[in-house]
């Protein structure tokens, strides 16, 4: 079954994007987002309902968020779609709080999406979370101490945000884009270890997989428990 198939089945079972609803997508520009934005354009040619995109600069890679964020400008215009571009002094709001750049980019990426959605009429914010992240997530929080609530990951709702590719892994994103030919970008900040969420993708992830291989499969398995 095509990705796209099973994107509309598990749609149609959890009822995630309805008839007429208003949706933000958080467009990156990375290979996630970009997967979500086609699958929702595709859906929409099974119902009708408003989509429009989001992207948010959060001022830590210099010239790098410029192209991120002309890439993304560049790509909804193309597929005639609204964006709204926005600009966070991430570090500055982190030393402010005294956050750590992960925590402190996402707390402000949610806040503005939060704004954006409640101003302009969105109904729901779908932001682009696979298989593959809520994994991570699992990892990140037991190693961190949650108990088996907080270990439950990422929720495929809450309040008006969606996540409506929480079912499928990146290897699955990665062969759609190919096979549509589809361009991404990749952020550099992926590959620095000194974050917690790559050091557990880059290391602690392809270590479990050489004792399980299907590692991941089996902690998403968990995070539905």
């Amino acid at each position: 079954m095509q990705l796209f198939d099973r994107f509309y089945e598990y749609n149609q079972k959890y009822q995630l994007i309805q008839k007429e609803d208003r949706i933000l997508l958080a467009l990156s520009g990375g290979k996630d987002s970009v997967c979500l934005l086609f699958l929702l354009l595709e859906l929409q040619q099974k119902f009708p309902f408003t989509l429009a995109a989001f992207h948010l600069d959060h001022m830590i890679r210099g010239a790098e968020s410029k192209r991120d964020a002309d890439f993304c400008a560049k790509l909804c215009k193309n597929m005639k779609l609204d964006i709204f571009l926005q600009r966070a002094d991430v570090p500055a709001f982190c030393k402010k709080h005294k956050l750590g750049l992960e925590e402190g980019a996402r707390r402000e990426r949610y806040r503005i999406l939060g704004e954006i959605a409640e101003a302009n009429g969105f109904s729901k914010i779908a932001t682009a979370h696979t298989a593959s992240d809520q994994a991570e997530t699992v990892l990140f929080r037991i190693i961190r101490g949650s108990g088996i609530r907080g270990a439950a990951g990422i929720p495929l709702r809450r309040g008006r945000m969606i996540r409506p590719l929480l079912f499928f892994q990146e290897r699955e994103v990665l062969q759609y884009l190919r096979n549509r030919h589809l361009e991404f970008i990749e952020d550099s900040s992926n590959f620095d270890i000194n974050f917690s969420r790559n050091r557990i993708r880059k290391k602690i992830l392809p270590e479990m997989q050489k004792i399980n291989p299907a590692a991941e499969d089996s902690l998403f398995r968990f995070s539905l428990l």
